[in-house]
């Protein structure tokens, strides 16, 4: 995929609503919906890739400056594994208007080789290994801290087990250079 700036874009979330029967965009509007953080990366044609950020949106924290100037500017294409999911979100908490023109879809592409629907499938598929793959425990931290706790409702924070948290951080960091490293591998 030849052209400009992008940036890649992973984005974890808690809700009460199940994603799986509501969809992106009632469960994006759902009341109970937070961000809880959002994973990104520059990838310029000219200067190249950039390091990855995170902006922890628990920690209270004020977005970083570069992620705004990044979202605000019109000309930076959008790319998201699942990119209907972020949109909605971003559309949803306020982060940024519904602008459908902006985004690429990583999924999409990879549908289009024949590639599986997951990103952790895609990663096997392409064979990816060390920086590159997914965490083996990601969908772990997803149930521990994305949705309520099956046998009592309540729901886990980052302060109830920080060392998870920070696996859960870095497991959305990771997701990101998974993205971004299909598009690379795809469009070559």
């Amino acid at each position: 995929m030849a052209g400009g700036v992008r940036l890649h874009l992973d984005c974890e979330t808690f809700s009460q609503a199940d994603i799986r029967r509501a969809g992106a965009h009632q469960y994006a509007r759902h009341p109970s919906t937070e961000l809880l953080m959002v994973g990104y990366q520059v990838d310029d044609e000219i200067l190249g890739l950039g390091p990855v950020g995170l902006w922890d949106v628990t920690s209270g924290n004020a977005m970083p400056e570069e992620l705004r100037a990044m979202l605000d500017d019109s000309s930076i294409k959008l790319m998201a594994f699942n990119a209907n999911f972020e949109m909605a979100v971003f559309d949803a908490v306020g982060l940024l208007s519904f602008a459908p023109s902006r985004w690429f879809c990583v999924q999409a592409l990879a549908l289009s080789y024949g590639l599986p629907a997951s990103l952790g499938s895609v990663c096997d598929a392409l064979g990816f290994i060390d920086e590159h793959a997914k965490f083996a425990d990601g969908q772990k931290l997803i149930r521990k801290f994305s949705i309520p706790q099956p046998k009592d409702g309540r729901r886990i924070q980052p302060q109830d087990d920080q060392e998870a948290w920070k696996r859960f951080c870095a497991y959305c960091e990771r997701d990101v250079v998974a993205e971004r490293e299909i598009v690379r591998r795809l469009s070559a």
